[in-house]
């Protein structure tokens, strides 16, 4: 028994060899097999996109086409009450054509009488592989408490029809807040719409990181996640504040093109992403967090820009805080972290 004993545990040691050596094979199979199928779903993605871009981009339409697709259609609050900025996106030029955005609209859905012109910027992705045109209209002196029904376009191509609720902003409203989300969240995507289709939800705000990144891919992955967020975004005013993936280097080239926040005077610079509104009795601030990263130890003009703002709106807010007595402030990061 006793010179059996080293032979035992000799065999019992290569059983155990070969047990961890099959896990490990296994553990290694599992984690190829799922880096080819998140790089195939990837590729596959993007190549379907890409296929969007050769058909309607900027590469393959002439000049004297009139193809031009109306995409990533969102909403935002104006700078005046009553007003409802509306964006969107066409990879051609509406001018090459002698075209101008324009927004159509009425509170008829059958009768879309009223057009609004627009204004158009462009834009490169960092690469500098595809251009973008962006194109803003605001609507003004809306009625309170009315659905209104739109379409964007050129006067010659349009998109469907949208819709959405000018508030009363005297009465309440209800807001929905969320951050750091892409393109792939397809449950928080359809969570938003569903609360919106049932008036659930009446203001958009998104606290930053958005789509991770707008910028990736040339930009079309950005272009993904606003066609994705459309189907609510189209329908109640989006609001969004500034978060650390939305920055480029030292720009913020897809961020400002982009979204038409209601900024007013103090606007100066780039930076200067910090808005307020008010809806019911509540005054929402929203403040740009990013720049105490990126100014730690540099210029610290855009802080004391934002800062001096800030006092001046919390002063002009006590005048009307017994209307509106409730403040709310967002921004990207928490105020205070453990680490």
């Amino acid at each position: 028994m006793e010179n059996g004993a080293p032979s035992q545990r000799k065999n019992i040691l290569e059983r155990n060899k070969t047990l961890i050596r099959n896990i490990l094979d296994a553990v290694l199979i599992f984690t190829i097999v799922s880096l080819i199928l998140v790089i195939t779903f990837y590729e596959i993605q993007k190549r379907e996109y890409e296929e969007i871009i050769t058909k309607v981009g900027n590469k393959n339409i002439t000049p004297t086409s009139h193809v031009h697709v109306h995409e990533q259609v969102h909403l935002s609050l104006g700078v005046e009450p009553n007003s409802m900025t509306i964006a969107w996106l066409t990879l051609t030029n509406l001018e090459d054509d002698s075209l101008t955005p324009t927004v159509k609209y009425s509170d008829n859905e059958l009768n879309l009488n009223i057009s609004i012109k627009g204004i158009t910027k462009s834009f490169f992705d960092m690469s500098k592989s595809i251009k973008r045109f962006v194109h803003k209209v605001e609507l003004k002196n809306l009625k309170p408490n009315t659905r209104y029904f739109y379409q964007v376009g050129d006067t010659k191509t349009w998109s469907k029809i949208f819709n959405f609720k000018n508030l009363d902003i005297n009465s309440n409203a209800k807001v929905c807040f969320f951050g750091d989300m892409d393109a792939t969240y397809n449950g928080t995507t359809q969570a938003l719409k569903n609360q919106i289709d049932k008036n659930e939800c009446h203001i958009l705000v998104h606290v930053g990181d958005i789509a991770y990144h707008l910028f990736d891919d040339k930009g079309t992955y950005g272009d993904r996640y606003m066609n994705t967020i459309e189907q609510f975004a189209a329908y109640a005013p989006y609001m969004v504040i500034i978060g650390n993936h939305e920055l480029e280097g030292d720009t913020y080239e897809h961020y400002n093109n982009i979204f038409a926040m209601p900024y007013d005077m103090y606007h100066l610079i780039d930076d200067d992403h910090f808005y307020s509104f008010s809806i019911g009795n509540v005054n929402f601030i929203a403040l740009n967090s990013v720049i105490y990263k990126k100014y730690a130890g540099f210029n610290g003009d855009s802080i004391n820009r934002q800062f001096r703002w800030l006092k001046g709106k919390l002063n002009e807010i006590k005048k009307i805080r017994d209307k509106k007595p409730w403040i709310i402030v967002y921004f990207h990061h928490p105020i205070y972290c453990c680490d």
